[in-house]
Formats: C-alpha cells, sequence, structure tokens
C-alpha cells in the first residue's frame, strides 16, 4: 500500500489516531471537551480537536490563538518543524506518521529507495580502508559461541533483493560474499536469558 495522505487517513480513524498518540490523549479528546495548547504555556483550556464535516478529518483548533488551527498533519508539523506546503516536508510528514504510528505503509522498497537518495543528496566522501585509522578491540572475556546459534539463511525474495539493489548490489556481490537472509536470530544475553529477533517486511534480517 503506497504511503499517501489518503491511506494514512484511512489507517488513522481519519487523523484522530494521530492526535491521541502525539497529544498523548489528553483529558476531555474524545469527549469533546477543551484541553490546553501544549505548544506554549496556556492559562486557559480553549483547544479542541473536532471532525470537520466537511473533509470528514479530525482537526485541532484553539479559540485563544487562531494560528493553531490544522489537521493531523499540520499537528506533527508543529512538532518537527516542517512545512506542509512544502513537497519535501509533508512526504516526511507522511514517513514520521507511518513510523510512530508503526502503521506500515511505506514498503521496504520504498525505504531503499529514499535511503539511496538520501545518500545522493548527502554526497557523503567514500574514505579508502588506508584512511581510517586501525580499531583497537579489547580481547573478548568470553567464548562467543557458547552464545551464537548459526542462523538459517534463505534465498532473498523480490523486496530484499531491491533493497540491496538501491546501493548498486546485485546477486552475484550478495553471492561472492554468502549474504543471505534469515526469518529469525536467536542468542542468549550475559545473563543466561535467551532472546529471538524476528524479520518482517520492514526490518529484515540479513546475514
Amino acid at each position: 500500500m503506497p504511503l499517501t495522505k489518503n491511506t494514512v487517513l484511512a489507517a488513522t480513524e481519519q487523523g484522530l489516531a494521530v492526535f491521541r498518540h502525539f497529544l498523548k490523549d489528553p483529558q476531555g479528546l474524545e469527549e469533546g471537551r477543551p484541553f490546553k495548547n501544549p505548544f506554549y504555556d496556556d492559562k486557559r483550556a480553549s483547544c479542541h480537536v473536532y471532525r470537520d464535516k466537511p473533509s470528514g478529518t479530525y482537526r485541532l483548533i484553539d479559540f485563544g490563538d487562531s494560528d493553531y488551527h490544522f489537521d493531523c498533519f499540520g499537528l506533527v508539523g508543529q512538532i518537527f518543524h516542517l512545512n506542509c506546503t512544502e513537497r519535501s516536508d509533508f512526504k516526511e510528514i507522511l514517513r514520521i506518521i507511518d513510523r510512530e504510528l508503526g502503521l506500515g505503509l511505506q514498503s521496504l522498497g520504498e525505504r531503499a529507495d529514499e535511503a539511496y537518495h538520501d545518500l545522493q543528496a548527502a554526497r557523503v566522501p567514500v574514505q579508502r580502508a588506508s584512511d581510517v585509522p586501525p580499531l583497537n578491540l579489547r580481547p573478548a572475556n568470553e567464548d562467543p559461541l557458547k552464545a551464537f546459534r548459526q542462523p538459517v539463511t534463505r534465498k532473498m525474495n523480490a523486496e530484499e533483493l531491491k533493497f540491496w539493489q538501491a546501493y548498486g548490489i546485485d546477486e552475484s556481490v550478495l553471492a561472492l560474499y554468502r549474504v543471505g537472509a534469515v526469518d529469525e536470530f536467536a542468542s542468549t544475553t550475559k545473563d543466561g536469558r535467551e532472546y529471538v529477533l524476528k524479520a518482517t517486511e520492514l526490518e529484515p534480517i540479513f546475514v
């Protein structure tokens, strides 16, 4: 499912879930009772979250300060200092909502594409290995084989391959370095507790 304004609204009860999350569900939000504006030292509770009849979306209004009148996207923009009218800022607002509320609307391929474009925009200089000072590693105090369990690798699916392709890495390179995907990774902590990390579409695991 693509990450758009409409898909976010559909997944958040027309924005109400976003207000609940970022406003920490202030008392009276559900009942329509007023609450203090969290963006300044509000002395009187004059904020309301209401459903706008023409659009069907939820909006916030502060009767004490008319500058505070926006929908859920405007709320996130206010919190993270982003401008809803700027295309790049609005896309970042969508990503923040998707990530913070765990909506899972953005696919692994889309995340990989954005990571690639971010790297291109940053133009991070490439360093040679000889230019990097050597690491001073301390000797291990325990046998890692006692805690480590060799994960079972599998062939990567199309979405996982697309993640690597965004960085210019194809199947032949992955095969050369014996990189594979795993469904879960299990190990043991220093105090003997077992734990398991499971791969998901948004958070794959490679070894």
